[in-house]
């Protein structure tokens, strides 16, 4: 392997520090992905969950409200509170749902953006230039990369 020698040049030790700090980043990156993603998924489910019970609870609202006006006002009444339990039920439901993954997201995105700040203090640009140098050194001498 050509070793890239001076002063411009990362030291083995420098390489295998800013390996190991780029490789924890980009495993924060990917968990973070993961946690957005699954989010979006189960909060598109439980949003269409909860879009169908607030209609069935709308509808059993409308429902009882024609019965009031009917000889089956009792019946309505009922029908209209159970619906109306339904779609306040579903409403205070789906808000501490939506916070839960809200929460969910905002602490993998937290701890993203604190990896990033600290692999931005270790990287500078000063380096990102002995890097860019160093690999080009590398391939010149014939290092293959994978």
């Amino acid at each position: 392997m050509v070793e890239p020698r001076g002063p411009s040049r990362l030291t083995r030790k420098e390489c295998k520090r800013l390996i190991i700090q780029t490789e924890s980043l980009i495993e924060t990156k990917e968990s973070t992905r993961r946690v957005l993603q699954s989010t979006a998924t189960e909060l598109d489910a439980h949003i269409t969950r909860c879009n169908i019970a607030s209609t069935a609870g709308n509808g059993a609202n409308i429902a009882g409200t024609a019965l009031l006006f009917s000889p089956f006002a009792l019946v309505g009444v009922g029908i209209l509170v159970a619906g109306a339990v339904t779609t306040a039920g579903t409403g205070i439901t789906q808000n501490s749902i939506e916070k839960s993954y809200f929460n969910d997201c905002k602490s993998a995105l937290a701890k993203d953006e604190q990896k990033t700040a600290e692999y931005e203090l270790v990287v500078d640009a000063e380096q990102l230039k002995k890097i860019g140098k160093t690999v080009f050194e590398l391939a010149k001498g014939g290092y293959q990369f994978v």
